[in-house]
């Protein structure tokens, strides 16, 4: 008999655990998922029921795991929470991934992003749709691309920084921990303060953050 094929939980169950919903279709398993929390009796996403993260413990040895929660603070404290499973990566297969492309674990690669070659890819990295990541990036953990942002050759981004819908980072650019790139921006020198808001174009200091980005 051959080896049983382990089920792929997704853990949460808002918006953005829909869209991961929709790339593990793709892979052909069975899908479960859970809460972040306490989740209303009955409740269901995309027609599968969705099990209270309390019941998770009992099927870790049946279960590889996606955090599906978009912002980088959610997937920090949820990762933090989970550090005893085990995480997969979940790459869909209309996205391009080039060669030289490493990843951690918990990554997740929506239809159309483009990881050209010799990227090097942290824990729990969201690149979303469109999203395109050039040659010799480096994005370090629970950081996020969002639709249609660019990121030039050479591109380093911090734990926790995200990128915003169609934001353009241009080569060599170093982008601090938990920074935020606004929609749209175009940021052309090193933001090294962390925690920082920036916006524009080209993109400048807005705001200072208190902590990672908490809600998308």
């Amino acid at each position: 008999m051959g080896k049983s094929v382990r089920a792929l939980g997704l853990v949460g169950a808002g918006g953005h655990a829909r869209e991961v919903w929709a790339i593990a279709k793709a892979s052909n398993r069975r899908v479960l998922f859970f809460s972040e929390d306490d989740a209303p009796k009955g409740k269901r996403v995309c027609g599968t029921r969705v099990i209270d993260i309390a019941n998770l413990h009992s099927l870790k040895d049946t279960v590889d795991l996606v955090l599906a929660v978009g912002s980088p603070l959610g997937r920090r404290k949820l990762a933090e929470r989970l550090k005893s499973f085990r995480f997969t990566n979940l790459i869909h297969p209309q996205a391009c991934v080039g060669p030289g492309v490493t990843f951690g674990h918990g990554c997740v690669v929506a239809p159309l992003a483009v990881i050209t070659a010799e990227v090097t890819i942290g824990n729990h990295v969201l690149i979303n749709s469109g999203a395109v990541v050039s040659h010799h990036c480096r994005l370090g953990d629970f950081t996020t691309c969002s639709p249609n942002s660019t990121l030039g050759g050479g591109v380093v981004l911090e734990d926790g920084s995200f990128v915003a819908m169609g934001a353009t980072i241009a080569n060599g650019v170093s982008i601090g921990i938990g920074t935020v790139v606004a929609a749209g921006s175009v940021v052309l020198q090193d933001i090294d303060e962390p925690m920082t808001m920036v916006a524009g174009v080209p993109a400048t200091r807005r705001k200072k953050l208190r902590h990672w980005i908490g809600r998308v």
